[in-house]
């Protein structure tokens, strides 16, 4: 799960957690796998007081008073948003189906095998 807050290609984040910097999210994830300030230092090849300053910003941009509280806003914003993303996904295709196109019709065109056809 913390993997999200960095391993989602293209994803948005929610309307807070899309205000962290790429760095801070990466903070962020680590600490979300329980690793100490100087863990994700290591990790990351920055002092555990560059850490320290990364939490610290995401914590004021996510209105966070814990470490923990942190972690969970951001992962619950990047959540939130990809049911959102999910739900209009589904809505698409149902669009798609009722105007004739079929889900193997949208396969083929996507592995270039044919060019999009409306079903009579």
């Amino acid at each position: 799960m913390a993997r999200l807050l960095v391993a989602v290609p293209g994803a948005a984040a929610g309307p807070v957690a899309r205000r962290l910097t790429p760095r801070e999210r990466d903070v962020l994830s680590l600490l979300a796998e329980g690793l100490s300030n100087d863990e994700i230092g290591a990790r990351l090849a920055i002092s555990a007081e560059t850490v320290r300053s990364h939490t610290r910003k995401a914590m004021t941009k996510l209105g966070a008073m814990t470490r923990t509280q942190a972690v969970a806003t951001a992962l619950g914003d990047l959540l939130r948003d990809y049911r959102e993303q999910r739900e209009l996904t589904q809505e698409a295709l149902a669009g798609l189906v009722q105007g004739g196109i079929t889900i193997d019709t949208i396969s083929n065109v996507e592995r270039g095998r044919t060019r999009p056809r409306r079903t009579r």
